[in-house]
């Protein structure tokens, strides 16, 4: 009986080759070249630069990782943050990793560095991450690398590493290796007159979906990067503008006006810097991802239409016809552009093989023309000298120029007869030329400004009820605008009588069919600020209103304004010695977060005056005309080191000396009857530091430097000009703002702001976040019986230690424990199904439940009473136990519940109407598993809580609490406190505890973006040949396509095999005889009827020649 083996044998191995191939070519897909090659090893020693050398032994080339050469790597000649280390790649490469090494052998290294990058070695780009100009941290030895990946990798081919820290014990030291890989992209030169033409197959085209990419730099403004229409009024443009990107798409509009599909949406800002930014344009019907740099925007188009109706062609670079709907005299894009991709479609290598129509250019150039002009950023006090021209009768200026403030020099020259002055006042520019002969003091002034515009009506009439108002302060509403005044409903176009319509005292009140304007300055100050704006006028068909409110600007006197800001204890400003012999008037104000510190000081021989903040409640005035010394004090009930503004009055006089501290602390002594009267003086005058080391000691330890704010300085009537004097004097910088108002917004998440002299830090305690951002998620590895248990009860707080929490709770809390709203937010990660992600109990029966279901999908459950049973939200049929990160947002006020999953757009539910909305007498915050005294939905703790939640949860916020985050610095503090006692596994710091093993992790970190195309749909993926034609229009492929192909295919081998095995059976039943025959398997018709089904599977072209003695053939 061996034919059956033959026959079983001959299967497998069709099936070995089957699954074979499958599991092949799922190998390729996942398969990709790793960008990790060393790429300054090989490079020449001129491939490196620097801004100094310490000695010919530092040089730069010696800067190579893990090389010893010369003195063990670079060091600049001055350690300060004016030096830097560059590297030329010799071309273009694709970076992913930077490492760091100190100088071999050495006390030098850098501990902190920025990373810039370059195409040409002029114009630096800096290395961002979450949104922020990066700094990296270095080394702490001479020895150990320090390597970190770049999350956006970076094309470049010069790169610049600036110090910005390095070693206590000696100086800057730097040894690098860049990690990465050759680049290459097809770059198309745009000269601002060439335009290329992508031509369809055919003459329309009705397209579904587009995937849209390319790159672009370009130093212009304003350019069409791509457009296309059709005849039935469809289109689609890409254009800059002011330096912006503006997207306008239209999928069709009717005639009667009823249907409106014109959409138009900005994204970006500066992008004339000279510097690659990515673009990817994704649309399927009227859904469209527009993303630029990594940043998606998403948004719905217009109207009820679906397709894209395109005639002819799509161009790239501008716009090949006058005359169309949309063209408007538009510039074409004058830069570069590479890797444009439309549909699956490489235009960049069409056009390179000359497929694509590019007759329109003068010179079409595949490589990328470096412009000869480059931006230059000045600071307040930074100028830039050039060298004239003599012998010249005329003079021609030209540049461009782009800034915030309003008032400012940008050229000055000197003149053989006069003088030439180009400046920025109050937002215009004005041009002063004065000089000795006939055309003398010529002046010309160029006005720039804002607009802002409305077509809805404002006032109506003088005597009617406005259609639209402002609110100020104290929230009451203001019918004046710009350039009028309280109580009169007019436009500053009334109060001038220069409307469009003089029947009207707004512009906008005419109600014509054009755009007009009405534009001022709101001035009364007991109004301001504005924060509110409504537009009543909003129940007509075309009414359409444009609103812009400006920013605040206060001014005042600048002496009482005028203010320095010391920012190390050893700076300080000098003046002349103050004469103050028998009067000291003095006063000023300050502010700031240090204990002590100086005020001012001046000497004489023995004679002295001092000011300064002796201790965090206290303030001392000191001096000595000969008699001794003489102290006064005064004591505020609250610490001054809080941050605000507080006032200091010195007098001092032939017959009393007085301290007056806020108007409320005063304290006065008399002076002696009899001795010296005259203050004698000889040093300069210190403000923020003491004139000597040597002098009294006033505070303990000795006198110290002063940190924070001075201002409105005045001495026997004179007010010192702090901030002139501040511009020109190092660690002191002129006024006093904070820096929270410049980068307040880099802290994220709900991270506060805090003011540093030197800078700011962003507090996090509230957040479920950490880092200097307030961007790095904190989460834990839940293992099997882990939980988390966070105590939401008032009494809780009684004995609970006076931290952060305590805050967090009274803020979940603010009338009891009864809930009307919550929000909610995580991110998890798990391959165990079902499983409790997060049960909020209560002292009843009410509760909250997030968890994951027997198929791994969510459901949210909600008991609030009033109901038969709980009410469940099934957020979605997927299986999220796949092991991947995913995240949930979730918002609740009152009935409405709303939830948003990953990146898919926020849900809206509704509570039933019998349901109860208040949340009575929460309880308790679980986390992984619950482990309850009091009620718990006995469902869930039978089907739901045995193992518990096995994997990772990240940044848990509930109600500005993060229960995980408080727990893992529970976790910590308990490992500090009990390193003597390993097997305990509980820790409880007063609000919150944990069970079992908790391991800080960011395993469940899940990035808020979307997630990347499928390769089917990537326009980057270079196997991407075979891309799907425009016109199969209802076949979209998933993200998930990969994995659904795998499933697919499994399930089809499976049913071969059965049908296989079925047939097997089936033909040996049909046919069973035995016996020896001869065949040659090429004669007669019957033999070919009967060709091997294995022969057929397989395709071989040359099939096996079968023995002629052969037992029993089975097919």
């Amino acid at each position: 009986m061996r034919c059956p083996t033959q026959g079983s044998t001959m299967l497998s191995l069709v099936l070995l080759w089957i699954f074979s191939h499958v599991k092949s070519a799922r190998g390729a897909l996942l398969t990709s070249q790793k960008c990790d090659e060393a790429l300054t090893s090989p490079l020449a020693h001129t491939a490196f630069t620097s801004s100094s050398i310490f000695s010919n032994g530092y040089a730069p080339g010696y800067a190579k990782l893990n090389r010893r050469g010369g003195a063990g790597g670079w060091s600049p000649l001055d350690s300060d943050h004016y030096q830097w280390l560059q590297v030329d790649l010799g071309s273009r490469k694709q970076v992913s990793a930077i490492a760091t090494q100190g100088r071999y052998s050495s006390s030098d290294w850098t501990t902190q560095y920025r990373l810039l990058y370059s195409d040409t070695g002029r114009n630096w780009k800096p290395y961002h991450k979450d949104g922020n100009i990066w700094a990296f941290s270095g080394n702490s030895n001479s020895e150990s690398a320090v390597r970190h990946e770049l999350q956006q990798g970076i094309v470049a081919r010069f790169l610049r590493l600036v110090p910005l820290d390095w070693s206590e014990e000696g100086r800057i030291g730097l040894r690098i290796e860049v990690y990465g890989c050759s680049y290459w992209a097809g770059v198309i030169n745009f000269d601002g007159q060439g335009v290329i033409s992508y031509r369809f197959k055919v003459k329309k085209m009705k397209i579904i979906k587009d995937v849209i990419a390319l790159r672009f730099k370009t130093s212009e403004s304003e350019g069409v990067i791509l457009h296309g229409e059709g005849q039935q009024g469809d289109y689609i443009t890409l254009e800059l503008w002011k330096a912006k990107l503006l997207l306008q798409i239209n999928l069709g509009s009717n005639q009667y006006g009823s249907i409106l599909g014109h959409t138009s949406v900005t994204t970006g800002s500066l992008l004339d810097d000279n510097h690659w930014h990515a673009l990817v344009i994704e649309r399927y019907r009227r859904n469209v991802n527009f993303t630029l740099d990594r940043h998606t925007q998403h948004f719905r188009t217009n109207g009820e239409f679906d397709h894209l109706d395109l005639d002819y062609e799509l161009s790239f670079g501008g716009m090949p016809y006058s005359g169309k709907p949309v063209g408007g005299g538009r510039k074409n894009f004058k830069g570069c552009m590479e890797s444009i991709n439309y549909n699956g479609d490489n235009v960049t290598d069409l056009a390179r093989r000359k497929k694509l129509d590019t007759s329109s250019f003068r010179n079409l150039s595949f490589s990328c023309a470096e412009t000869h002009t480059f931006p230059v950023f000045f600071n307040a006090t930074s100028f830039l000298q050039l060298p004239g021209r003599a012998n010249h009768n005329t003079i021609s200026v030209s540049f461009q120029f782009r800034t915030w403030n309003p008032d400012g020099l940008l050229l000055f020259s000197n003149l053989d007869d006069g003088m030439l002055e180009i400046s920025l006042e109050d937002s215009k520019v004005v041009v002063h030329i004065n000089v000795t002969m006939e055309t003398s003091n010529n002046r010309v002034d160029l006005s720039s400004g804002h607009k802002c515009k409305l077509s809805s009506r404002l006032c109506n009439t003088p005597d009617g009820t406005p259609y639209t108002w402002w609110v100020g302060r104290g929230s009451e509403k203001h019918f004046y605008w710009g350039g009028s005044a309280p109580g009169i409903q007019k436009c500053a176009c009334g109060i001038d009588r220069n409307c469009t319509d003089t029947k009207y005292d707004c512009n906008c009140d005419a109600d014509q069919k054009q755009w007009r304007e009405d534009s001022g300055l709101l001035v009364n100050k007991e109004h301001l600020p504005v924060s509110q704006v409504a537009v009543g006028d909003t129940n007509r068909p075309g009414s359409e209103a444009t609103l812009t409110v400006g920013p605040l600007r206060c001014q005042g006197d600048d002496n009482y304004w005028n203010a320095a800001s010391f920012t190390t204890p050893s700076s300080y400003l000098h003046f002349a010695t103050f004469q103050g012999e028998t009067r000291a008037d003095i006063s000023f104000y300050f502010k700031t977060s240090a204990p002590y510190g100086v005020f001012l000081e001046n000497l004489g021989n023995t004679d002295f005056i001092r000011l300064e903040l002796k201790s965090v409640k206290v303030v001392c005035f000191s001096f000595d005309v000969g008699n001794g010394p003489v102290e006064l004090t005064v004591h505020s009930s609250s610490p001054l080191n809080d941050d605000q503004w507080h006032r200091v009055i010195a007098e001092r006089n032939v017959k009393e000396a007085v301290l007056q501290l806020d108007q409320t602390y005063r304290t006065s002594r008399l002076a002696p009857a009899q001795g010296h009267t005259r203050l004698e003086l000889f040093s300069q005058l210190y403000v923020g530091k003491p004139a000597s080391l040597t002098c009294h000691d006033s505070a303990a330890g000795g006198q110290r430097g002063f940190l924070g704010c001075i201002r409105a300085l005045r001495m026997n009537g004179i007010t010192l000009d702090l901030e002139e004097r501040a511009k020109v004097t190092p660690g002191v910088k002129p006024g006093c703002q904070g820096h929270c108002t410049s980068y307040g917004m880099y802290c994220r998440n709900g991270g506060k702001c805090v003011e540093k002299y030197n800078g700011y830090l962003c507090d996090c305690v509230s957040t479920a976040y950490d880092g200097p951002f307030c961007t790095r998620d904190v989460g834990g590895f839940f293992e099997v019986g882990t939980l988390v248990k966070y105590n939401l009860m008032p009494e809780a707080v009684a004995g609970a230690s006076r931290d952060g929490d305590i805050l967090h709770h009274q803020q979940l809390t603010p009338h009891g424990v009864n809930l009307t709203k919550e929000e909610v937010a995580f991110s998890f990660s798990t391959s165990n199904a079902p499983a409790i992600l997060m049960y909020i109990s209560s002292k009843m029966e009410d509760y909250m439940a997030v968890v994951l279901k027997q198929n791994g999908s969510l459901q949210v459950r909600y008991n609030l009473g009033g109901l038969r049973g709980p009410f469940s939200i099934d957020v979605d049929q997927r299986n999220l136990a796949n092991g991947q990160p995913h995240s949930i947002n979730m918002s609740r006020v009152d009935r409405s519940i709303t939830i948003q999953l990953d990146h898919y757009p926020p849900v809206s539910y509704t509570l039933p109407d019998a349901s109860d909305t208040q949340f009575n007498l929460v309880k308790t915050l679980f986390l992984g598993k619950v482990f309850e005294t009091g009620h718990v939905d006995p469902f869930l703790i039978e089907y739901y809580n045995t193992p518990g939640f096995v994997g990772c949860l990240s940044r848990v916020q509930f109600n500005g609490i993060a229960p995980l985050k408080s727990a893992l610095r529970a976790a910590a503090k308990a490992a500090t406190a009990t390193a003597a006692q390993p097997d305990r596994n509980a820790a409880a710091v007063s609000l919150v505890s944990y069970q079992g093993k908790l391991v800080e992790s960011n395993c469940g970190a899940s990035p808020l973006t979307i997630p990347p195309m499928s390769a089917a749909t990537d326009p980057w993926h270079l196997d991407n040949t075979d891309a799907e034609s425009p016109f199969n229009e209802e076949r979209v492929i998933p993200d998930g396509v990969n994995r659904d192909s795998a499933i697919i295919g499994g399930i089809i081998a499976v049913v071969i095999f059965t049908i296989l095995c079925t047939l097997v059976f089936l033909i040996r039943y049909m046919f069973r005889h035995k016996g020896t025959y001869h065949t040659n398997e090429a004669k007669g018709s019957g033999e070919s009827a009967g060709e091997s089904a294995d022969t057929a599977i397989i395709g071989t072209d040359n099939p096996e020649t079968i023995d002629e003695s052969k037992k029993e053939w089975f097919i």
